[in-house]
C-alpha cells in the first residue's frame, strides 16, 4: 500500500540498481576530489542510516516541489541500507585510489566545466555549457 507521496513501506531497491548508484556516487565523489569529506559523513553517520532515510521521506514532499530528483527515491532506499553505506565507502577509497594512480600517469584529463558541479549531477541536470 503507498502512502501519500508515493512510498512503499515494503518498498525495496534491488541490488542492480543499488550498485549503479554506488557506482555512480562514488564517481562523482572521487572526481570532485570530496573523498575525504565524504568519508568522513558517511563513517560517523552510519549508526543513524535509518534515521536519516527517514529524514529524506520527511523531506521528500519539500525536495521534490523545488528540484527534479530522478533518483530521490532509490538513494533514500540505498542509504536506508547499512550495508549499503559500507559499500558505498569501499567502492569511494578504492576508486579514490585508482583515480589518482591515473592523475600520477597522466591517463586521465578531468574538465570541470565540462562535468558540471555535484548538485548539479545529483539533481539530475545536464552543465549549462553549450
Amino acid at each position: 500500500m503507498d502512502d501519500i507521496f508515493g512510498l512503499s513501506a515494503s518498498e525495496q531497491l534491488s541490488d542492480e540498481r543499488a550498485e549503479e548508484l554506488i557506482e555512480r556516487f562514488a564517481k562523482e565523489v572521487v572526481e570532485r576530489n570530496l573523498t575525504a569529506p565524504v568519508i568522513f559523513l558517511l563513517e560517523s553517520s552510519k549508526p543513524f542510516t535509518f534515521l536519516g532515510s527517514q529524514a529524506l521521506v520527511f523531506l521528500s514532499p519539500i525536495v521534490q516541489s523545488i528540484f527534479e530528483f530522478k533518483s530521490y527515491n532509490d538513494i533514500r532506499l540505498m542509504l536506508e541500507n547499512r550495508e549499503n553505506v559500507e559499500k558505498l565507502i569501499q567502492k569511494i577509497e578504492a576508486m579514490d585510489v585508482e583515480f589518482r594512480e591515473k592523475l600520477k600517469r597522466g591517463e586521465y584529463e578531468y574538465d570541470k566545466e565540462e562535468k558540471g558541479g555535484f548538485l548539479r549531477w545529483l539533481l539530475g541536470r545536464k552543465s549549462k555549457k553549450g
